[in-house]
């Protein structure tokens, strides 16, 4: 089955979520649920981020945040990878963590996106973990530190109150948590999205708004693709470009970053650098740095991969 394509478009709001494998539980600790937070806090300051909502349970997280200008591709690859690593490492395990790519969706401004909130927050109640009234004692969901004034560096209460607007928006926020007249189209919507169940072909699979916003964000993602390194588009890292090139062309992956003049990994190291520069658009400075040799060296590998035997089939198999 293809992979959903992300939608990329700066400061915007997006309803996130990203699942374990179901008997891994990675969440299910204080210690674990504190990192989770420790590190959710981190990547929000490096990628100026802004947290609006979010819950954590014993098997997945929900974030409602606002994009910069970086890419929600980075963003979450920054955090579910550290969370990945800390988990394997705490647990003397290998392997995925993650059951699945996380789940995207853009939303509107307005009672979308504040329904949205509203579920969110409310998941514990939903899943039997607390009441109603003892939500706001719940510390694992950002309606804790919101009710109770909490100043923490994660949920942006100032903005997520001038959702509900003037004064008194904190009492606004907690009448519509507790109301019943949200529009379930849009919950349903977002499930289905999260779920995978929506066709390509349906706008609602990326984003969730009326039809002038969605065809916004529709041109918007366009545009902005089409200024984006190709790396940054289908979010590939060096190291990964690596791996891919080691499918094709069996070879010792540390043997690469040693200096001499073997054939052999003379021309794998030619093909990594052409491939990356030419194709995926990666700067020659970034590859050298990986390579940890000169930029002019990985210029002189790139101008000297048109002799490497079967370039053009190999290309199309990495790039595959």
């Amino acid at each position: 089955m293809a992979s959903k394509p992300r939608i990329i478009v700066p400061f915007h709001f997006y309803q996130l979520s990203s699942i374990c494998i179901p008997e891994l539980n990675i969440f299910k600790t204080p210690l674990m649920k504190s990192f989770f937070l420790n590190q959710l806090s981190i990547t929000l300051k490096k990628f100026s981020f802004h947290c609006l909502a979010w819950v954590l349970m014993d098997d997945h997280y929900h974030l409602v945040i606002k994009s910069s200008d970086d890419s929600i591709s980075i963003f979450m690859q920054r955090l579910n990878s550290v969370l990945a690593k800390h988990f394997n490492y705490i647990n003397k395990r290998k392997g995925a963590v993650f059951s699945k790519r996380f789940s995207s969706i853009v939303i509107q401004e307005g009672n979308s996106l504040k329904s949205i909130i509203r579920h969110i927050h409310l998941n514990p109640v939903r899943k039997g973990v607390c009441t109603l009234e003892k939500l706001d004692n719940y510390e694992w969901a950002g309606h804790h530190s919101l009710v109770n004034n909490i100043s923490d560096s994660i949920i942006n209460s100032e903005e997520l109150l001038s959702l509900f607007g003037g004064s008194g928006s904190l009492d606004c926020y907690r009448n519509f948590l507790k109301s019943d007249s949200v529009n379930p189209q849009v919950i349903n919507l977002m499930k289905m999205s999260n779920e995978g169940t929506l066709n390509f072909h349906n706008s609602n699979c990326f984003v969730i708004g009326d039809r002038e916003f969605t065809e916004l964000v529709f041109v918007e993602d366009r545009c902005r693709k089409a200024q984006m390194a190709k790396y940054v588009r289908e979010n590939l890292t060096l190291n990964k470009m690596l791996y891919k090139v080691k499918k094709c062309v069996d070879f010792d992956i540390q043997s690469i970053f040693r200096h001499g003049r073997h054939n052999e990994i003379s021309t794998v190291r030619e093909l990594f650098a052409a491939i990356g520069h030419c194709d995926y658009e990666f700067k020659c400075t970034e590859i050298a740095k990986h390579l940890r040799v000169t930029t002019s060296a990985v210029s002189r590998m790139v101008s000297r991969s048109n002799r490497i035997a079967g370039f053009n089939f190999l290309k199309e198999m990495i790039c595959s």
